[in-house]
């Protein structure tokens, strides 16, 4: 028989020709039109929560603006990493007068989670880590979800859909608006460098403040009443953040294109990079 011959054999490499690296920056490709993210499927959460709950939490470059906490828990389904499941904590902030949610804590799980972590992270600086189990379900006008990390479920929730838990869910979910593009959703990032010197140490640098905001199209959007239980775990200590009042919850399918991403300030790093580690990292690094 003949040898095969090796590049018959070879299908696989780790470079793009200049043809294919080319075309990342091609019409209609991620590199040149910016991220999207189709089909996202799930629920939104929103709670009232201790004022110097947040205070602690916000990182000195951004300043407190109301004790309000939202989250979302998401099917998504995107061209830049697949299928994956999302989950995002936002903290109420605001940063030399302009007021934004702040991304706290981001976690992933599914087929496309880990390049979706390290594409966010890479890109904007996102918080993004992998955890356990990420389940979200839907029964008629039911809805619940769970998120698990190092084996604590520390995000329980159950919806039931029809109207929201107070009136100020038609304030805080105003932009819902099925059918309709909207654009905004500004949203704060913390982005900086991780570097070593050459006599081994590592260190922080060229810390600066991002926002990034985006069109929404809501496909559907249905409001709810939500019952919401936090669990304490070391490396998802969202319960830091206490749910004093539930006040509005939603089930609801929609799209986000046309993302934008800028720098907005700097940042000290000595001074703020301690209220960002542990929402990046696992306790390893810490003990």
């Amino acid at each position: 028989s003949i040898p095969k011959r090796k590049e018959d054999i070879m299908t696989s490499k780790f470079y793009l020709t200049q043809d294919e690296y080319k075309k990342l920056y091609s019409d209609g490709a991620i590199f040149n039109t910016g991220l999207e993210m189709n089909e996202m499927k799930g629920i939104w959460l929103a709670w009232e929560t201790d004022p110097e709950a947040i205070k602690a939490l916000l990182p000195p470059a951004l300043g407190f603006v109301a004790p309000v906490v939202m989250t979302y828990i998401v099917n998504a389904n995107t061209k830049f990493a697949g299928t994956y499941n999302e989950v995002a904590l936002l903290l109420m902030c605001q940063h030399q007068g302009m007021p934004a949610g702040y991304l706290q804590s981001m976690f992933v799980e599914g087929p496309g989670a880990s390049q979706a972590a390290f594409f966010g992270r890479e890109m904007a600086g996102m918080p993004k880590k992998i955890c356990d189990s990420l389940v979200i379900d839907k029964d008629g006008d039911n809805a619940s979800a769970s998120v698990s990390k190092n084996g604590t479920t520390f995000l329980e929730c159950t919806v039931k859909l029809g109207e929201y838990n107070t009136p100020a869910g038609n304030e805080i979910f105003a932009g819902n608006i099925v059918g309709e593009v909207v654009h905004g959703g500004l949203t704060y990032l913390m982005k900086y460098n991780l570097e070593q010197a050459e006599d081994g140490h590592m260190y922080f640098d060229n810390g600066r403040i991002l926002t990034t905001e985006s069109d929404t199209l809501y496909e559907t959007w249905t409001p709810g009443t939500a019952t919401i239980t936090l669990t304490d775990n070391e490396n998802s200590p969202w319960a830091s953040l206490p749910v004093n009042q539930v006040l509005a919850a939603g089930f609801g399918k929609y799209s986000m294109f046309n993302f934008t991403t800028k720098k907005v300030g700097d940042f000290d790093v000595e001074e703020n990079m301690p209220y960002l580690l542990r929402a990046r990292f696992d306790s390893p690094l810490f003990n």
